[in-house]
């Protein structure tokens, strides 16, 4: 009889650490499931951001081109018209340039003294009627 009783109490303890251990299993369980859905989350979340990182560096990419394309194409006159010289009289004409240009000539008689570098010298030359 006290092998029995034994026996009983041996299995109603057995019952209760199993039925420990049941519970222990389902609140890690539990935390295995609350887990996975925090990951889930978080890996929704990284797409997310790795689908709108793209998308922003796509239109920047984008502008940058339209911005170099446009710059690239833009002629001297474009350049010169939107860099700020709005008066017409700042501009300086072709004609206005080719009269100054006269003027220095006539009045330094730049025609008269020219230097040329490189050539070789003689002795006892004469460069009024040397010609060139």
């Amino acid at each position: 009889m006290q092998l029995i009783e034994r026996q009983h109490n041996l299995i109603i303890n057995q019952r209760v650490h199993v039925s420990q251990n049941q519970c222990r299993m389902i609140e890690l369980q539990d935390q295995v499931i609350s887990l996975q859905e925090r990951l889930l989350s978080a890996k929704e979340g990284l797409s997310k951001a790795k689908e709108v990182s793209e998308q922003f560096k796509s239109e920047i990419v984008n502008s940058f081109q339209k911005g170099v394309s446009s710059a690239v194409k833009k002629s001297f006159s474009d350049v010169v018209k939107s860099s700020g010289i709005k008066n017409s009289a700042a501009t300086i004409s072709t004609e206005s340039i080719k009269s100054v240009a006269k003027q220095i000539v006539l009045e330094e008689e730049l025609g008269k003294n020219i230097m040329i570098f490189g050539l070789c010298e003689e002795d006892n030359e004469n460069i009024c009627t040397k010609s060139f």
